[in-house]
């Protein structure tokens, strides 16, 4: 299972709570979501900023988010 976080600029996507991968779109640089840029160590700090959203909203609804 996935779950989104969508912000004006950015996708941010997590399978299975980041044990199956992620995606990171920049929707300003890339519209059309080619190059996912979870893995740029330049967009770590991103990552862990929309990860954080992405957990506390999947929190709000009541699911439990694996250690």
């Amino acid at each position: 299972m996935g779950y989104s976080l969508r912000t004006e600029r950015y996708r941010y996507t997590e399978w299975e709570f980041g044990a199956e991968g992620g995606e990171l779109y920049d929707y300003e640089k890339d519209p059309r979501e080619v190059h996912n840029i979870v893995e740029d160590p330049a967009a770590a700090p991103l990552r862990s900023q929309l990860q954080e959203r992405l957990h506390a909203a999947i929190q709000r609804r009541g699911a439990h988010i694996p250690a």
